[in-house]
């Protein structure tokens, strides 16, 4: 097998999406590791979800999805759970064009979500801290 067509491990962490996304973010993004339920019209989907911000998530999957599609996403954060509606903004595919998973925002952040997802933060951000180099 030729070393151009394996694709990468699973395990893998996900590559950043292209520089245009990363230029809209205006939310702390942080790993997360959660499985997650996808819906989109009649079809129902399995993921997990690699990283979270109040603006959207990374969904590991193997489902197609293209960009602008909509979908309903199951996620567990901090022992609860919610259903929120979301977009398909990226998506991320293998050296042979094979999904591995897709950028999705938030189309509607409900309240309780968004006071869940900034608590994960909050619980999850480094420390900072003041170094005397004297």
């Amino acid at each position: 097998m030729l070393a151009s067509s394996i694709p990468p491990p699973r395990h893998a962490r996900p590559a950043p999406p292209p520089k245009s996304v990363l230029d809209r973010r205006s939310a702390p993004r942080l790993p997360l590791s959660a499985a997650v339920d996808l819906t989109s019209r009649d079809n129902f989907f399995a993921g997990r979800a690699l990283d979270i911000s109040l603006g959207g998530i990374f969904i590991e999957t193997t489902a197609a999805l293209e960009v602008g599609t909509k979908i309903g996403v199951r996620i567990q954060i901090l022992d609860r759970v919610f259903a929120v509606a979301t977009e398909v903004t990226w998506v991320l595919a293998d050296r042979i064009g094979r999904p591995t998973g897709v950028g999705v925002r938030f189309l509607h952040l409900p309240a309780p979500l968004a006071e869940t997802i900034t608590a994960f933060i909050h619980q999850r951000m480094p420390i900072g801290f003041d170094v005397d180099e004297s």
